[in-house]
């Protein structure tokens, strides 16, 4: 079964996923890195083309196994993704407070959902659509005051909880 780290943009997936690949022994796979250049294909195609692609990417890997999955933060919405990613794993929600995520998306560069805007409001908008989702996931790990090496020590801890 894989594991998909769920959460907020900003909140640590890709940092964790590659210590808890290493952790695990398992590979590492970053939707966002299979998808490409996400500004430019904001830029060119739009958002549509983009989930689009990332619809490819979330049912790529999950026909795979083993596998620690960084999922991009808007992945959940989508109902073929949820399912195909339910078949195929376990989600772990890296829960991240908004004042964690605001320093850090504050220094992001290439995030085009958060372009032209109220980084806070726009921040709060997108959440609001996006916690149900990520509130269903089978495990959640806060991550404040953590580093990436603790959280995906505690993710891996749950883990082994469960089995």
């Amino acid at each position: 079964m894989n594991i998909y780290l769920v959460g907020f943009m900003g909140s640590g997936k890709s940092a964790v996923g590659p210590i808890l690949a290493r952790l695990m022994g398992r590979e590492f796979v970053d939707t966002d890195a299979l998808v490409g250049d996400i500004p430019a294909i904001f830029r060119a195609r739009g958002e549509k083309a983009f989930r689009d692609l990332e619809a490819f990417a979330v049912r790529s890997v999950s026909r795979r196994r083993g596998l620690v999955v960084s999922l991009g933060g808007g992945a959940l919405l989508r109902a073929g993704n949820r399912a195909a990613i339910r078949r195929s794993g376990k989600t772990v929600y890296l829960r991240c407070g908004v004042s964690r995520l605001m320093a850090r998306l504050r220094r992001a560069k290439g995030r085009p959902l958060l372009a032209g805007g109220a980084l806070r409001s726009r921040v709060a908008e997108l959440m609001e659509k996006r916690r149900p989702h990520y509130e269903k996931a089978d495990l959640t790990i806060r991550v404040d005051g953590r580093s990436a090496g603790e959280v995906a020590r505690a993710v891996l801890q749950r883990l082994k909880g469960e089995a």
